[in-house]
């Protein structure tokens, strides 16, 4: 279970690692501005932005990434397909994953647990919550 509920910006720069990669799927460009924005001015400064689920499964197949988030909701491919894909494949499938997602459904959030998510963030959602998502993921993962 997740500890913290909310980060500041100065604390997450003395936990994570800023030269780590990210990788944000999100159809929405407000949703990536807004996510973009809060990850740089905690630091991270390394985010490749994409606007579809089957982007980020290019991109995410010949670049190297410490997490991803991906919007459960996306053209072409969605987020749990995305997720199945990153799992299955050989490149990182135990990589870090955090769907975003609004007001999931039961059976949405069964599926993604059984794909193997590692956490899930709500809209909307705070650029402290958001960074005590990024922080419990990957301190978790990295024990």
């Amino acid at each position: 279970m997740e500890t913290a509920e909310y980060y500041c910006v100065e604390s997450v720069c003395d936990i994570l690692n800023p030269d780590m990669r990210i990788l944000l799927a999100d159809d929405s460009p407000t949703m990536c501005r807004i996510i973009h924005a809060a990850l740089e001015h905690a630091g991270l400064k390394h985010v490749t932005v994409v606007h579809d689920g089957d982007e980020a499964w290019e991109v995410f197949q010949h670049c190297d990434f410490d997490l991803v988030l991906s919007d459960q909701q996306m053209p072409h491919m969605c987020g749990d397909c995305l997720l199945e894909a990153i799992r299955q494949g050989d490149r990182n499938p135990g990589i870090p994953f955090i769907m975003i997602t609004v007001a999931p459904m039961r059976e949405d959030v069964i599926n993604a647990v059984r794909l193997g998510v590692s956490s899930f963030i709500v809209k909307p959602f705070s650029a402290g919550q958001l960074l005590a998502k990024v922080v419990n993921v990957l301190t978790r993962d990295a024990k």
